[in-house]
């Protein structure tokens, strides 16, 4: 599957994780998702209560009855008013998707886009299709998840740059010539 923002962000110069490295982050974590418990909103407002020290950014409204601690922001933004731009500002960018899917958009995005990504440790998500070294993974617990989220920050866990770059340009060739070789089928 493709979808045409998707153009933008593969075709856009890959720039070096130097590149994305900043003396101030904006955000510890930025949450790319819906206000949806299969996205693992609740899941990141957990962790955002057991790491009081974070800030952790949602692109959305805060939507009534959602429990969130004073370290959660709410900015309700979309990929074109600016949640490209927060990604790329932020420490980690949490895709926790708790839900199987054949692919995550948000995933893809992210991995493209961020400085360095994290996921829930889930079997049954397109995180596990992944290779190791790609993204990290954390414990789906989120007592057990916070300890692995402070190492990572304390040792500034990134990802390994050849292993996203040949994945991206994998992605990129495997995706994007099914995607060509359709529409000449449908023309």
């Amino acid at each position: 599957l493709w979808t045409r923002d998707w153009d933008e962000i593969f075709n856009e110069k890959n720039k070096s994780l130097d590149s994305l490295v900043i003396s101030q982050y904006s955000w510890d974590i930025l949450f790319h998702g819906h206000a949806l418990n299969a996205k693992g909103a609740s899941w990141i407002a957990k962790l955002a209560v057991l790491c009081p020290e974070l800030r952790f950014m949602f692109p959305f409204a805060r939507p009534n009855g959602f429990e969130a601690s004073s370290n959660c922001f709410f900015i309700p933004c979309s990929w074109e008013s600016g949640l490209k731009e927060e990604i790329k500002k932020s420490r980690y960018v949490a895709v926790p998707s708790l839900w199987s899917a054949p692919i995550e958009g948000a995933l893809v995005k992210s991995i493209v886009c961020a400085r360095g990504v994290i996921v829930a440790d889930n079997l049954s998500s397109f995180c596990d299709e992944l290779p190791k070294g790609l993204v990290l993974k954390i414990s789906a617990i989120p007592k057990f998840a916070v300890q692995d989220l402070r190492n990572a920050i304390e040792c500034n866990w990134l990802p390994d740059e050849r292993i996203k770059s040949a994945w991206i340009s994998d992605f990129r060739n495997l995706q994007g010539n099914f995607v060509n070789k359709l529409l000449t089928l449908l023309v």
